[in-house]
């Protein structure tokens, strides 16, 4: 049996790939794809995003379901660190060579440095 999908023919035991990455790196989708610009998950900005722009849990029937939990958890973790440190990374973007295998990974790690902010 074949899978026909638009123009495209899948024949039977095919495997389909969904390149996460790619879609996450869109330029059609997000302005300056390889900035990190958190305001782009704002609510105003986000509103306007295709449901499955932004896949981290997966989509649809089959999602994650404990990706709202994990998304709280994390905010809450990164901005606590955030308030309290600064952190900067010691490479440039274009330096760091990633893996892609489950999740995106970079090969050597990702050196930092980690200041402790000043008290007001």
């Amino acid at each position: 049996m074949k899978f026909r999908w638009g123009n495209y023919v899948l024949p039977a035991n095919s495997t389909l790939v969904i390149n996460i990455y790619g879609i996450h790196h869109n330029p059609s989708v997000y302005e300056n794809p390889e900035i990190f610009d958190p305001d782009r998950f704002l609510p105003e900005n986000y509103k306007n995003l295709h449901p499955y722009a932004f896949l981290a849990f997966s989509a649809g029937p089959r999602n994650c379901f404990a990706s709202k939990g994990a998304m709280i958890k994390m905010k809450t973790i990164l901005a606590n660190v955030l308030r309290n440190f600064k952190i900067y990374s010691l490479d440039p973007q274009d330096k760091i060579v990633t893996s892609f295998e489950s999740i995106l990974t970079p090969i050597l790690g990702i050196r930092i440095c980690v200041e402790k902010r000043c008290k007001l």
